[in-house]
């Protein structure tokens, strides 16, 4: 693990000074503490009227928030009915914005779905669940990868359709605004079940 610390120090750091110094605080108040320190470590005029507030506008974004799902279950009412429409159901463009889990950096773009209810047992959802199932699963640090293969994972399970195809686009800050500098679009895709991927991407361009 990369640290500017030897680990031992750190680990010391964290566990005994930080930890005891911050254990009976609610999790706002501990973010709103350690953005405080950032600010003194970098050096800035934290009684500066643009600086003031910013320690507690940082904890309210983080936990109120861009990480509002951090261990919790979708809190979305899934309004879902029996259906005889048997071919895909698709909504596409469906935007987000979550936040990378390695730099702590914003990445958004949209999200594509697809579904087909073919078999007895499938649900059909209403179509304003999948903006709100977007949003929740997008709430929390992580990678793209995972955020994609989350929410394929709970559509699939809550509705049980033949198949199920999630495409999502991003465009990350922590690449083009330091490291490589370079502004690109990552792709990825989950598919769960029997679904024909190359029909679904003829109907997402349509």
């Amino acid at each position: 693990m990369r640290s500017f610390f030897d680990s031992d120090i750190l680990k010391k750091l964290v566990e005994n000074e930080l930890d005891s110094s911050l254990d009976k605080l609610t999790p706002e108040q501990k973010i709103e503490a350690c953005a405080q320190q950032i600010i003194k470590a970098l050096g800035l005029n934290k009684d500066s009227e643009e600086l003031l507030e910013t320690p507690f506008r940082i904890a309210k974004m983080y936990y109120k928030e861009l990480f509002s799902s951090i261990n919790k279950e979708p809190d979305v009412k899934l309004t879902s009915f029996k259906s005889n429409y048997e071919h895909y159901i698709t909504m596409t463009g469906i935007p987000y914005y979550s936040v990378c889990s390695h730099h702590f950096m914003p990445f958004f773009g949209t999200v594509d779905i697809a579904y087909f209810p073919k078999n007895e047992d499938s649900k059909v959802l209403g179509l304003s669940k999948f903006p709100r199932l977007v949003k929740f699963f997008s709430r929390k640090p992580q990678v793209q990868e995972d955020f994609t293969q989350e929410l394929a994972k709970y559509i699939y399970e809550q509705l049980k359709p033949e198949g199920v195809l999630i495409r999502v686009t991003g465009y990350h800050t922590c690449v083009a605004s330091r490291g490589a500098e370079v502004e690109a679009k990552v792709t990825t895709e989950a598919m769960l079940g029997n679904i024909d991927k190359n029909e679904v991407l003829h109907l997402w361009k349509a």
